[in-house]
């Protein structure tokens, strides 16, 4: 299709030929800043107790069972020698090594004691767990023996 000019007849170019003229600058207002009030925090009002709920007739259920308890250790047992089944970072981790050692030789269980003993080591405070109440240094030395065996670290203080 062609596009004919209307004065000769002759055809109009494909692409206009446009060009826009360039840009007059214009004025832009000035921001005019004015200071704000200042702001000043107003304290919130107290919270007003709930009103407490109106007692209820108790319920008729069970009480819970408590929970099952492990067997408690025997208080630091007396006796020469003691197995050192570790240095750790905290207390509960020095407790957790002792009831491994526990479970590593149940059969050597009853009558031995856990002791927790605090030390600085540079600057931090580590905590030795030791497995106490052997009647002697060679009994302590027998149990360290078997603990080795079942693939714990121990040796005898």
């Amino acid at each position: 299709m062609q596009i004919y000019r209307s004065e000769d007849g002759a055809p109009a170019p494909a692409e206009p030929n446009f060009v826009p003229p360039p840009e007059q600058p214009q004025a832009r207002p000035d921001p005019q800043l004015r200071p704000s009030a200042p702001v000043t925090s107003q304290p919130a009002p107290a919270a007003q107790p709930a009103p407490a709920p109106a007692p209820k007739a108790p319920a008729q259920t069970p009480p819970a069972a408590p929970p099952a308890k492990a067997p408690a250790p025997a208080a630091v047992a007396s006796g020469g020698a003691m197995v050192q089944v570790g240095a750790f970072s905290s207390e509960a981790l020095a407790d957790a090594g002792w009831s491994d050692a526990m479970r590593a030789l149940p059969d050597s269980a009853a009558g031995k004691g856990k002791r927790v003993e605090p030390v600085e080591s540079n600057g931090k405070t580590l905590y030795r767990g030791y497995v106490t109440g052997f009647s002697s240094r060679a009994e302590a030395s027998a149990y360290c023996d078997r603990l080795k065996a079942a693939g714990r670290s121990c040796f005898v203080r």
